[in-house]
């Protein structure tokens, strides 16, 4: 009928509409821009205006895109080789933590088109423009603004189930773009196998770089500013050889059209440089060609936990890192170490470096040591924080406070059973228990003074020389597994001579590449740190070590982490809650100290205490408590807890007083500390107040632990 007729006509727009607008979104920005011209007469006569006009391009996408569904169909740049399948232009989102900010630049918001003064263009969302274009804005007016460049890295420390949610929807459905992609690619590399076996085995295995080199020219900001250059006086150089990544990967990119650098960078004492495009291979222009990096270039990626990763295992992880651009008023908003999704217009961008051997690693004969990283480059056009404690829950805020409704449902059975779960976990101590759930709960609050509210650092001591002695090694993997599946973000790090001693742990400003250096301590606030303590022995600390043993015992005692700029220290406020596992006290300070007793596990918890760290697929019951943990920690941590009442802050005085009145050997300390345990032993309950109850529950835990300690 012709009710039905109009509703699939309707759907058959809204889908054209969507994949025009991930296919090629610029055509969709070029249209608003050409709208705005037509709404506002004024630009045409004085460019200036263009810079308090109202686009809306951000809420047209938005709109675009506002259900799940309809935004599934923008690709993920994170996913393994996203970036040398998706073609520049493309709309993508990509998902990380802003590890360095670079300088402010400046690109042509508005122009007149060469040869038509009555039209507009606009280089926004743009990293590239028509040289044509170029040589007139150097003699024309134009109005300017400003956009931000945000270094990207993926989440450190981020757990694979995260991943695995995140993404697993996008792998087995990939978005219409992508498929389209992938049907071409898999046809291509059809040909080229078919084309290989003819030519025989040895035809060509390594590339040349400058053969793989797309026909572009890439100008500098500098040449936009220049007044009085010509293209005949800019000087073509001999392509450098580059590593084009999305990871720790080469490849080249097809480009459409002959462009130039858009934008122009505060720094004026940058140099011009050009390079000269070369023709690119037909073979290669249909599909990227992808070659392994040496590792010395893994560093060049500039990712937190790298160097780490490097020195406990020969490998990292492929996600790559991202160059955002962001536009708009609240570019202050932007801070170090904060986690975004970015969706944007999909470019590339080539950083020049020096990669020198890594962990003695040698150069292939014939590498150049310089050489240049092409890395992707993002235009955001909208963007949104990422929830660091649930990542994966929904935007929606009724969803979501739906999901903590069930959680209070029977919270008290719920907590017991993860309390058990944990004890399984620490061969059956369910007081080492009570304290890990507490403590996994904990975060920084507000910072009084010196005193920072809320943190809690838990040193586990594991003895395996007790009457039921436990291996440390074994308790150790049990616990990073039981956390890397229960927490979003962890990172397990072990405390060895050798770690202390070459690893990096605090990040430094690099005057000479014009970059901040990451370290171990770059991560998203509420990122948990394993720290294993079993294997360190006897030895000599070299000055890079004692720097780490300082760095960590501050960052346990007060939750900070001072970057070293060189010539002066910024101390930066962080949030790791921290467990420290050893076979005696701890090297370090640590809020809570308790020696993990083994109990004789019964014949049910036998299985379940060994499921954490064993590689096996997860029993249907341990998935079920793993989601409930999730569920309990993420939704708690959030958990907004009202002041102490007046009548409760009273009671606890005046018990304390008594108890000094006795001349118990109460401290100061002790009232702060049980104080935080009170708060956090609420929260675990699902409770807004602390009340005199939970209170004498802390209290009476703390004397058990205090008990366990003299024994």
């Amino acid at each position: 009928d012709r009710f039905s007729i109009s509703r699939f006509t309707s759907s058959m727009d809204t889908t054209n509409r969507l994949y025009t607008a991930v296919k090629n979104p610029l055509s969709v920005v070029d249209a608003s821009f050409e709208n705005l011209v037509r709404d506002t007469p004024q630009l045409k006569t004085n460019l200036e205006n263009a810079r308090g006009a109202q686009w809306n391009v951000r809420g047209h996408f938005e709109e675009l895109f506002s259900s799940a569904e309809t935004y599934h169909q923008i690709p993920y740049l994170n996913l393994p080789n996203a970036a040398d399948l998706l073609p520049e232009g493309t709309l993508v989102r990509y998902r990380g933590m802003i590890q360095d900010m670079r300088d402010p630049e400046y690109y042509p918001l508005a122009y007149h088109k060469p040869g038509s003064p009555s039209t507009l263009s606009t280089a926004k969302y743009r990293e590239r423009i028509p040289v044509e274009d170029l040589e007139h804005l150097r003699n024309s007016p134009s109005c300017t603004s400003e956009r931000l460049p945000l270094y990207c890295v993926p989440i450190p420390g981020e757990n694979a189930w995260i991943k695995e949610g995140l993404y697993a929807a996008q792998l087995r459905d990939p978005p219409t773009v992508v498929r389209e992609l992938s049907a071409v690619t898999t046809a291509h590399h059809a040909n080229s196998t078919a084309s290989a076996s003819v030519l025989g085995p040895g035809s060509s295995r390594k590339r040349t770089l400058a053969s793989i080199e797309p026909s572009s020219t890439l100008v500098t900001s500098s040449t936009l500013s220049s007044t009085a250059s010509s293209s005949s006086e800019v000087a073509a150089e001999t392509p450098s050889k580059s590593v084009r990544s999305s990871a720790m990967r080469k490849h080249t990119k097809p480009t459409q059209d002959t462009g130039a650098s858009c934008s122009m960078r505060t720094d004026e004492s940058e140099s011009e440089s050009v390079s000269e495009s070369q023709s690119e291979p037909s073979d290669v222009a249909m599909h990227r060609q992808t070659v392994v990096v040496e590792r010395s270039l893994v560093m060049e990626f500039n990712r937190p936990l790298d160097a780490l990763q490097l020195a406990i295992r020969s490998e990292t992880d492929i996600e790559p890192t991202c160059l955002v651009k962001v536009y708009g008023k609240q570019l202050d908003s932007f801070k170090l170490n904060t986690a975004f999704e970015f969706v944007g217009v999909l470019s590339f961008m080539e950083l020049s470096t020096i990669a020198a051997p890594l962990l003695g690693d040698e150069m292939d004969e014939g590498d150049d040591p310089d050489r240049s990283i092409t890395i992707p480059c993002l235009h955001a056009i909208s963007y949104r924080p990422v929830n660091v404690h649930l990542p994966l829950s929904s935007t929606d805020r009724t969803l979501a406070g739906s999901a903590l409704q069930s959680l209070m449902s029977g919270i008290e059975s719920k907590r017991q059973s993860i309390v058990r779960f944990f004890a399984s976990t620490l061969g059956g101590d369910l007081l080492a228990a009570e304290y890990l759930l507490i403590h996994l709960l904990s975060s920084v609050h507000f910072r009084v003074e010196n005193e920072v509210i809320g943190k809690h650092s838990f040193n586990l001591v594991v003895d395996p020389t007790g009457s039921t002695p436990l291996n440390a090694t074994e308790v150790v993997n049990a616990l990073s597994r039981l956390i890397q599946h229960v927490l979003p973000n962890s990172v397990n790090i072990p405390l060895t001579l050798a770690t202390l001693n070459s690893i990096r742990f605090l990040p430094v400003k690099n005057y000479e590449r014009e970059r901040l250096d990451t370290a171990v301590f770059q991560l998203v606030a509420g990122s948990h740190l394993l720290w294993d303590e079993t294997g360190l022995e006897a030895g000599k600390l070299n000055e890079a070590g004692l720097q780490n043993v300082n760095a960590i015992s501050k960052l346990l005692r007060e939750q900070s982490v001072c970057y070293d700029f060189q010539y002066h220290q910024t101390e930066m406020h962080v949030d790791y809650p921290s467990v420290v596992v050893s076979t005696a006290k701890s090297l370090f300070k640590c809020d809570c100290i308790l020696p993990v007793r083994a109990q004789a596990p019964s014949n049910s918890e036998a299985a379940i205490r060994q499921s954490p760290y064993v590689p096996a697929p997860l029993a249907l019951s341990l998935v079920d408590m793993l989601e409930l943990c999730r569920e309990y920690f993420g939704q708690l941590r959030q958990l907004s807890l009202q002041t102490l009442c007046q009548p409760v802050a009273t009671a606890i005085s005046e018990r304390y007083a008594e108890m000094r009145r006795q001349q118990l050997p109460i401290e100061l300390q002790d009232l702060s500390l049980s104080m935080s345990y009170a708060r956090l032993f609420a929260i675990s309950h699902g409770e807004s107040e602390v009340s005199y109850t939970r209170w004498q529950s802390t209290f009476d835990l703390e004397q058990s632990r205090k008990a366990r300690l003299k024994k």
